[in-house]
């Protein structure tokens, strides 16, 4: 019989809780419905069970976690923002360690993919970076191949089925990821079918000049220059 290991995170201030599974629950649902009315209606929850849950995380944790109000859509601000994070992320490093019961990086994998001579970029539709220029990536999952999760990830997020050009390397910067210590593996990519679309948690995809990438979420800037100077970008601007 396989078992798997959960647990319930709280996060308190002075003795006093301030955010369970509950509240994130409700904290997540207004970060993206953007409303008060459409959180309620995901949740199945009333209007006033959802503002009394979020008054009392904000008079547990003493800050202000909301903007709006007095005929204003009621949504997060950056404080409410940046305390979904705290507990997602620290929740995710919970569950990792009660899993492998010590304490590691988690593993994520990134995409280089060129279409068209133009390089994809996502657009986050999460913190950290929330709507900044990002590499297709995300987490490897359990019993899944660096390979195969990068491949996954690109279809995932970008629309695009594609097939491994070469490794291009790793990133392991302890501060490249707010989220906690994270590892990237870096593969370059080749479009073998598909349509360029966003999805998962991306809020857009589009092409991007190689000789005019912006400033990118994460470590990114610096792998693009990576790959920029080495011979994958010949490879994969000729790779059909």
């Amino acid at each position: 019989m396989a078992l798997g290991t959960d647990c319930e995170l709280k996060l308190t201030r002075e003795g006093k809780t301030v955010v369970d599974e509950a509240g994130a629950r409700v904290l997540r649902a207004l970060f993206n419905e953007g409303s008060v009315e459409k959180a309620s209606r995901s949740l199945k929850l009333s209007r006033t069970a959802l503002v009394r849950s979020i008054r009392a995380m904000e008079a547990a944790s003493g800050t202000r976690l909301s903007e709006g109000g007095r005929g204003r859509p009621l949504r997060l601000n950056r404080d409410g923002e940046r305390l979904l994070l705290d507990y997602e992320s620290r929740r995710m490093a919970a569950r990792e360690q009660l899993e492998h019961r010590f304490r590691n990086p988690v593993l994520a994998v990134d995409a280089i993919i060129v279409l068209d001579g133009k390089l994809v970029v996502v657009t986050r539709g999460n913190p950290p970076f929330k709507g900044k220029h990002a590499l297709p990536g995300g987490f490897v999952e359990y019993g899944e191949s660096l390979e195969q999760a990068v491949m996954r990830e690109a279809k995932e997020e970008t629309g695009l089925k594609t097939e491994i050009i070469g490794l291009l390397g790793t990133y392991s910067d302890p501060e490249r990821d707010p989220r906690g210590h994270t590892v990237s593996v870096v593969y370059v990519l080749k479009t073998v079918g598909g349509r360029l679309r966003s999805g998962d948690d991306a809020a857009g995809v589009e092409l991007i000049d190689l000789d005019a990438v912006p400033s990118l979420a994460f470590d990114h800037s610096a792998v693009v220059n990576d790959f920029l100077r080495s011979a994958f970008r010949e490879r994969a601007t000729r790779t059909v």
